[in-house]
């Protein structure tokens, strides 16, 4: 039975010089997207605002083939460690972004006489709303940081443990995407006998994501106590 996606579509593999060149790129992005960031406040509110949103939108669209091809990649195999690498390097940009937003008292002013921005007032206005709960650049940094040894770990080992358990079906091994994907056949005896497969197969991992879950929500927990909020919720 075939376990792999088929994602020529964004890169033939790793080893495909369109990846190659665009993992490349992509620190010299973040790299300008960071400086845009720094500069935030020396100009011109208005033009300063559609500069930063435009150069998230390019950043944005840049990184979502390489961020759809590594996801695709760590669902069928996650111990693939090009696959699961997670960078940090913007968290600390954004937090400013979103402080800087959040300082605009004529925001609502802006978006209105600004065609660009009109596009953007709902994400605009949340920003504003969320700055209230951002803590300093160098906490929301360090925890940015400490998050990859942390919620991404447990989210990956959660991601490790279902993408790797064997789920047996008339016969053969194979995996949970392959075995959800049956859902979707014609042929409502497949549909019932995977379905039976999946949960058969939870139980070989059921306690070790469940340890995984609580420390990604015991994390959720504590960083929302630290910004404020009343609840996770």
């Amino acid at each position: 039975m075939n376990q792999e996606w088929c994602l020529d579509a964004l890169y033939k593999d790793y080893d495909d010089p369109e990846f190659t060149r665009d993992m490349e790129a992509l620190p010299e992005k973040i790299r300008q997207f960071q400086e845009a960031a720094a500069s935030l406040g020396q100009g011109e509110a208005e033009e300063e605002l559609v500069g930063i949103l435009k150069a998230e939108e390019e950043i944005g669209l840049f990184t979502q083939r390489l961020g759809m091809f590594l996801a695709l990649k760590s669902e069928v195999n996650t111990a693939d460690e090009q696959a699961t690498m997670q960078t940090s390097a913007m968290e600390k940009d954004m937090a400013l972004v979103k402080k800087w937003i959040a300082s605009l008292s004529n925001l609502k002013e802006l978006i209105d006489n600004n065609a660009f921005l009109k596009e953007y007032e709902y994400l605009l206005l949340q920003r504003k709303k969320d700055a209230e709960h951002l803590l300093s650049g160098d906490v929301e940094d360090v925890i940015a940081r400490l998050n990859v040894s942390a919620g991404w770990a447990w989210g990956n080992l959660q991601t490790y443990l279902t993408s790797g358990v064997e789920v047996d079906f008339r016969g053969e091994k194979t995996n949970l995407s392959a075995i959800r994907n049956m859902a979707y056949s014609k042929d409502g005896k497949v549909r019932k006998e995977a379905y039976e497969a999946e949960l058969a197969a939870y139980p070989k991992i059921a306690d070790s994501v469940a340890f995984a879950l609580n420390n990604i929500k015991s994390q959720v927990n504590t960083i929302c106590k630290l910004r404020g909020y009343d609840s996770p919720i």
